[in-house]
């Protein structure tokens, strides 16, 4: 009986240990992509590009390099939250010079 029972408690805090993991995963999940959405929010149309660099480094974040639109007539960076794995991003667009939009793109 007193074997159960130790290998019940053992069960219990291997549990518990998990479930603890799990929740401290998702509150860092979710104060990452905050950061990115706090990024997002303040790259508003007619921010400087030069300027993204700072906005980026107050947040914690590196910026990416820039990729040509499918167009051709404009820029975007990509800033990931990195504990999504690139599953949650910032897409801020410009023209080489000025922000002309930003939104979260989750996939």
């Amino acid at each position: 009986m007193k074997l159960l029972l130790n290998a019940m408690r053992q069960l219990n805090t291997v549990v518990g240990a998990f479930v603890l993991f799990l929740a401290a995963y998702a509150a860092y999940v979710n104060w990452d992509t905050g950061r990115v959405q706090a990024l997002c929010d303040e790259a508003v149309p007619g921010t400087p590009v030069s300027a993204l660099d700072g906005i980026a480094s107050s947040h914690g974040l590196t910026l990416r390099a820039s990729t040509r639109d499918s167009k051709g007539e404009g820029y975007t960076i990509f800033v990931p939250a990195p504990s999504t794995m690139d599953d949650t991003v910032c897409a801020i667009a410009h023209d080489g010079a000025k922000v002309s939009g930003a939104h979260m793109l989750e996939y």
